[in-house]
């Protein structure tokens, strides 16, 4: 299946040396072709926590044959579907649709509670950072639009029952994968004076003055929240730009 248009909705990687991410609603819209019942089911209630998973094939694969598998498979799904190079792929809408994702788990992880991510990660492999960079961006956003906890973001194989019965995700030890969880926290910043947003990782990077198409400008004292702070840069984790740290207090 052949991509197709994309949602507008740009989300910050937490990488500096990743790009500004689209979400891919429309290509692979399970809810489109097939009826409840077909590796999802209605939600009937707001998520409140998200599972990590990883496809987890005994050989490397193609992108878009994992989206192709998700799509069709009337036995599970996922919600999102993340590719090596960070593409995110959306396959149901986590408000109205629970995924067949978690199987057996701890209540809190259960279909109808959580939101599934799959990592496009073959056994031996490991989850690549532009990937992970994705994962970050996307999983701030869902805890922000669903107000879910930090601690409530989790391993398959941590929650599956069982214990033992998953491994997933492949590549990304424990240890690795709550470092990782713990950066997910948003930073509350003051601006000082008015400054205008930088527009790219390149300005940020180059350290040039603001795009001469009327940037945003942030007034003296406005408080943003920052998901990254990378060489004296912070990111603005509603998608707007870059600012100076020399400029910003923190909160």
């Amino acid at each position: 299946m052949p991509f197709g248009a994309v949602l507008g909705v740009l989300l910050c990687p937490a990488r500096p040396t990743a790009e500004a991410l689209v979400i891919d609603t429309t290509s692979y819209n399970k809810a489109t072709k097939y009826a409840p019942g077909h590796g999802y089911e209605a939600r009937g209630g707001t998520p409140s926590s998200i599972l990590i998973h990883s496809t987890n094939n005994k050989r490397p694969t193609e992108f878009i044959d994992e989206c192709d598998f998700l799509f069709t498979s009337p036995a599970v799904s996922a919600h999102f579907l993340i590719s090596k190079a960070g593409a995110v792929v959306q396959l149901l809408e986590p408000r109205l649709w629970a995924a067949w994702h978690a199987g057996r788990a701890l209540v809190p992880y259960l279909n109808k509670y959580s939101i599934g991510i799959e990592l496009h990660v073959s056994v031996g492999e490991r989850p690549t950072m532009q990937q992970l960079a994705a994962l970050s961006a996307l999983c701030r956003v869902l805890m922000t639009n669903y107000g879910i906890d930090l601690t409530r973001i989790d391993t398959h194989r941590a929650v599956a029952l069982p214990k033992g019965r998953k491994s997933d995700p492949e590549g990304w030890d424990d240890l690795a994968f709550y470092a990782w969880r713990s950066t997910l926290l948003l930073r509350r910043y003051r601006f000082r004076v008015a400054q205008a947003a930088l527009s790219s990782n390149d300005l940020r990077a180059a350290r040039l003055a603001p795009e001469p198409a009327a940037p945003h400008i942030w007034q003296a004292n406005e408080v943003i929240a920052v998901d990254d702070v990378t060489d004296g840069m912070a990111h603005d984790a509603s998608g707007i730009g870059f600012a100076p740290v020399a400029v910003l207090e923190a909160l």
